[in-house]
């Protein structure tokens, strides 16, 4: 009988290395020079399974997932390990309920283990090793601490549990030697995206910030680098005037702090690109304490608040303009896909390379310079995520736990 439960944290200690979330729609990958080794070589795909449809499984959509997960249940017990670096806020609530939705739709899965480390690195690598040590097949998780954690992905790969990793940069490890399936956004799709944008939004004279998560993550740095790259590939008339990633650690209080700041020694800024969209009401609440309009800002990974504030501001301010790529939980519904294949040995080329990272590209959940604003909807908590794979009711269910 299926069982889902949080798993016991064995203790352990590793380095803390923060690693990022979130960001675009249209699909690429790069290869792993690695090999695999001995135990994730028995575990890869292999043809005499029942092949899955020729569709685009690495299509990330709104709402739904472009594949059907049973196609890559096969027949062979598993047990499910979900591995959560922080599951206090509510985009982490729904990607558990999408990864425990997908687990039920498989009879073979015995069990479904979770493990929240609170943002603790050492937490995170013990979580690898009891959920090792619990019997787990497959873990699939969210690396936002980038090294530090990859020998334990890599001794458990070695014990033959494949390692699915989501939405960010695993530090050095390589696929399929360290993880089994990496599934990232394609960083310069996104900046490509953004910047387009912005130039049309500031009439390509924006003067634009960089907003991201904790100082040293392994995401801001190559990403702004992206953004950089793709005002000189367009010959876009915007700057970005944060010469480095400004920390705004994916937390409202920070960032409403570190936009404040920015104001103080130059209130023309009228661009934001914020690598959590969910902090748009705290940038609002910024420049509105700075007596400044509205800049134009995009990003990615919004929630039900940031959809609700701008909602409100548009109606009264309708030149405010805002866009978030999204649909980043559903990365992680792929990254389960991809390690199910492996498992059961089923090959599965429409979910991504094998042999490398699946790059992936994010459509628009806000675009309001095309009219792309969802409905608020304050059933929900403020921090909840609706652009993922996850009904309505399927939403105020996990909520409800």
């Amino acid at each position: 009988m299926r069982k889902m439960h949080a798993a016991a944290i064995i203790p352990a200690v590793g380095l803390l290395l923060l690693a990022s979330a979130c960001s675009s729609s249209s699909t690429s990958t790069t290869p792993s020079e690695a090999a695999a080794p001995a135990s994730s070589q028995a575990a890869a795909p292999a043809s005499s399974a029942a092949a899955a449809p020729a569709v685009d499984g690495t299509q990330i959509m709104l709402g739904e997932l472009p594949f059907d997960i049973t196609n890559y249940c096969g027949t062979k017990p598993m047990v499910v390990g979900i591995l959560d670096a922080y599951g206090g806020n509510g985009w982490a609530v729904g990607k558990k309920a999408i990864l425990e939705k997908l687990s039920a739709q498989c009879p073979n899965v015995t069990d479904v283990l979770y493990v929240d480390s609170n943002f603790d690195v050492q937490q995170y690598i013990a979580g690898v090793d009891s959920l090792v040590a619990q019997g787990a097949n497959v873990i699939e998780t969210f690396d936002a601490f980038g090294q530090a954690p990859v020998e334990a992905f890599k001794k458990a790969q070695a014990a033959g549990v494949l390692i699915g990793n989501g939405n960010a940069i695993p530090g050095d490890a390589k696929v399929p030697a360290d993880v089994t399936a990496n599934v990232i956004p394609d960083m310069q799709q996104e900046a490509e995206m953004w910047v387009e944008w912005l130039t049309k939004a500031t009439n390509n004279a924006g003067k634009v910030a960089y907003i991201g998560g904790p100082a040293g993550n392994l995401f801001d740095v190559p990403s702004l680098a992206a953004v950089n790259k793709a005002i000189a590939n367009q010959g876009s008339g915007i700057t970005v005037v944060t010469p480095e990633p400004v920390a705004g650690n994916w937390d409202p209080a920070a960032t409403q702090q570190a936009v404040t700041g920015l104001l103080q020694k130059d209130p023309s800024i009228n661009g934001i690109i914020s690598t959590y969209t969910a902090t748009i009401p705290a940038i609002m609440r910024a420049y509105e304490a700075a007596g400044v309009p509205y800049p134009a800002i995009t990003g990615q990974s919004a929630s039900m608040e940031t959809v609700c504030e701008v909602n409100k501001a548009v109606k009264k301010d309708p030149k405010f303009q805002v866009q978030s790529l999204d649909g980043s939980q559903n990365l992680h519904a792929l990254s389960l896909a991809k390690l199910f294949a492996a498992f059961q040995g089923i090959a599965a080329p429409e979910l991504g390379p094998t042999d490398g990272d699946t790059l992936i590209s994010y459509p628009s959940y806000i675009n309001t310079l095309e009219g792309v604003l969802p409905a608020c909807d304050n059933t929900f908590p403020p921090s909840a995520d609706m652009s993922g794979a996850l009904t309505k009711e399927e939403a105020t269910a996990a909520f409800a736990k």
